[in-house]
């Protein structure tokens, strides 16, 4: 059996506050517990109310309450004649229809009941917002034995015991809370309504605008609207539960306690210790340890902030201590020196910056015994500066001096000269393979030295074939002997033979071609290598 003492007499009040604040005194030294009854009524109206209206403490929500200053233990109502705080004892049963907790509703119904109009129970206790740190609990009467014996007790079936720690969402708390979680239902056979995830379109469960207009607001400044921010997570699993009041309202004894822990703790609480703050400025609060951290110290900054002193060769980043030498390296790269150096325990690290660019100069290899100093190296011929780098020179470009800051082309149509290798200190001739080394298809013949390309082209030209050697010269040079076709006047017929020059009575128009043409009977060339037909005339005695 749970056995009560009231510890105040019923007595007339002056009415309750409509609104509760959030905290308990004009201190702002304790959070408030707060009472109340008209479970559904309170619901309806957070239902109604959009998400930018939802404020801890707002009269649209506490409309029949009453508080609890949980470190003074006294209640919010006040004695009529002396005008004091009404005490309400900690790990004491109270009964919410004595003149310390009785809210407004309860106050009205009081009186209908001394005037005769009803005779049932009172005043009952429907809801309730716990700050973390509390336990509450509640039951109701056991009117049968009150009758019997006059003794109030609990009905032991109605008891409902209610933790509110750190690891739940309590109001307020170290969690992140929703308004929801400031109406905690104090009846033990009080309902619930499960609210279900809605798409972004349709009207959101509080107020009357979309849950994509609904939302916009909060997650536009989320720290500045996290009272709402749980009502609008968008989790495939969301279940929002809202309590419903019993039917019939019996819940009238509550009692009050701290958790294991928790307290009305002030700066004195931290005597003895350096690591340890209060968990907040407001009770009911805890000591908690601040948290270890490698490298360094947790110390006390003050008596709610918790701060890191960092070991010796460590520096505070990020909330954690990194070394002096994070970052740094064992050695630099070529082309860096070092700007800064780091002793670690027994190894130097250093923090390493570009050089600067030199013409004519690469990067050369980093020393440790310099290693504040740039080292460059002079780039050697068939090479050029880029950078910080000595690069070799291009295909048919040569460098033949150390120091160069750009190769020299060999200028092929000019000088018949060419480069087909990179990193080279000067240019071959084009056609490097000696003649008859490689075999020409027929209609072919290979060209012997650079003067006889041009000529070949020239050729071509002058009898209206439009090629040019330099869309050719590099493919000729490259593989050192060239294939050209042969010239009019002239004709190759096999593999590997020469272009040979068409005979007395011959003449051929084309480049290319394997054999010459016959002038016709009675006609004959005046020389070798006739390029027309007109070039045959006739011989003597012909016409």
């Amino acid at each position: 059996m749970l056995m009560l003492r009231l510890f105040a007499t019923v007595v007339v009040l002056m009415q309750a506050a409509l609104a509760m604040d959030l905290y308990a005194e004009e201190s702002n030294s304790s959070y408030a517990l707060v009472l109340c009854g008209s479970l559904d009524k309170s619901m309806a109206e957070l239902r109604r109310r959009e998400l930018t209206e939802h404020a801890v403490g707002a009269a649209w929500l506490e409309q029949d309450c009453v508080s609890i200053d949980v470190c003074s233990e006294r209640s919010s109502n006040r004695d009529p004649v002396s005008g004091q705080r009404m005490p309400a004892l900690a790990a004491t049963w109270l009964n919410v229809n004595s003149s310390a907790l009785q809210f407004e509703h309860g106050a009205r119904r009081r009186a209908d009941a001394e005037a005769g109009k009803v005779a049932d129970n009172v005043a009952a206790l429907e809801f309730a917002r716990v700050p973390e740190g509390l336990k509450v609990e509640t039951c109701a009467v056991d009117y049968d034995l009150l009758r019997r014996t006059g003794i109030t007790e609990c009905e032991p079936a109605t008891l409902l015991q209610v933790k509110s720690d750190y690891t739940v969402r309590s109001c307020p708390g170290d969690m992140s809370f929703s308004l929801v979680d400031c109406v905690k239902a104090m009846q033990f056979d009080a309902g619930s309504q499960n609210l279900m995830r809605r798409p972004e379109q349709e009207q959101a469960h509080f107020g009357t605008r979309t849950r994509a207009e609904a939302c916009q607001d909060v997650y536009v400044g989320l720290e500045q609207h996290n009272l709402v921010a749980q009502l609008c997570l968008d989790m495939e699993q969301y279940l929002l539960q809202v309590p419903q009041a019993a039917m019939h309202g019996t819940t009238s004894l509550v009692r009050y306690e701290f958790l294991d822990g928790y307290g009305c703790l002030g700066h004195e609480a931290l005597a003895g210790s350096v690591d340890t703050v209060l968990s907040r400025r407001a009770a009911p609060n805890r000591v908690v340890s601040c948290p270890s951290v490698l490298h360094g110290q947790a110390v006390r900054r003050d008596a709610y902030t918790c701060g890191i002193d960092c070991d010796a060769g460590y520096r505070l980043e990020g909330g954690v201590c990194v070394s002096d030498c994070a970052g740094l390296h064992a050695t630099c790269a070529a082309g860096s020196y070092a700007a800064e150096t780091c002793v670690e325990g027994s190894r130097t690290l250093y923090r390493c910056e570009a050089c600067d660019e030199m013409t004519g100069y690469g990067a050369a290899a980093w020393r440790a015994q310099d290693s504040a100093e740039c080292q460059y190296e002079v780039c050697a011929a068939g090479k050029y500066s880029a950078g910080l780098t000595c690069v070799e020179c291009g295909v048919n470009t040569f460098s033949n001096v150390s120091g160069a800051s750009a190769c020299m082309s060999c200028d092929t149509l000019t000088t018949g000269l060419f480069q087909r290798r990179t990193g080279q200190t000067a240019c071959e001739a084009c056609l490097w393979k000696q003649p008859g080394a490689e075999t020409c298809d027929p209609g072919a013949g290979a060209a012997s030295d650079w003067h006889a390309l041009k000529e070949a082209f020239a050729s071509y030209n002058a009898h209206g074939h439009q090629v040019e050697l330099q869309n050719f010269y590099e493919d000729y040079c490259s593989e050192g002997h060239a294939c050209l076709q042969c010239v009019p006047g002239y004709a190759s017929p096999d593999y590997g033979s020469a272009c040979e020059a068409c005979a007395h009575g011959f003449y051929q128009p084309n480049i290319g071609m394997t054999m010459c043409h016959q002038c016709a009977a009675g006609q004959n060339t005046s020389s070798v290598a006739s390029t027309l037909a007109s070039d045959c005339v006739c011989n003597a005695g012909h016409q």
